[in-house]
């Protein structure tokens, strides 16, 4: 079975020339940016936390559906305020998501 999600506008609604000056939307010499779609805009939710491991938190795509950890690796709560964010190579971040896969 297939499934197909819409794709979701950006949130922006203001539209810009090459000077980054606003200008109009639908101004055919700057077509097609993000502010003359008339895209669903987005809809989140979040940050929750889980009701299992209550350091973490996500937040969900209502359009969507889909869920994500809404704090970088290292950081947790509800402001992603606690813990020091970390950053890392292919082979460690493969390393961490093991862990955390292993630890969840």
């Amino acid at each position: 079975v297939k499934r197909y999600y819409p794709i979701t506008g950006t949130g922006i609604t203001k539209c810009y020339d090459n000077t980054g000056s606003e200008i109009t939307c639908g101004n055919s010499d700057y077509p097609n940016q993000d502010g003359d779609s008339q895209k669903p805009q987005p809809s989140f939710t979040g940050p929750t936390q889980n009701a299992t491991y209550p350091n973490d938190y996500t937040t969900t795509d209502n359009i969507i559906g889909n869920v994500w950890k809404t704090c970088t690796e290292g950081l947790s709560g509800a402001d992603c305020g606690i813990g020091t964010a970390t950053t890392s190579n292919q082979h460690s971040a493969m390393t961490a998501c093991s862990n955390l896969n292993a630890a969840n």
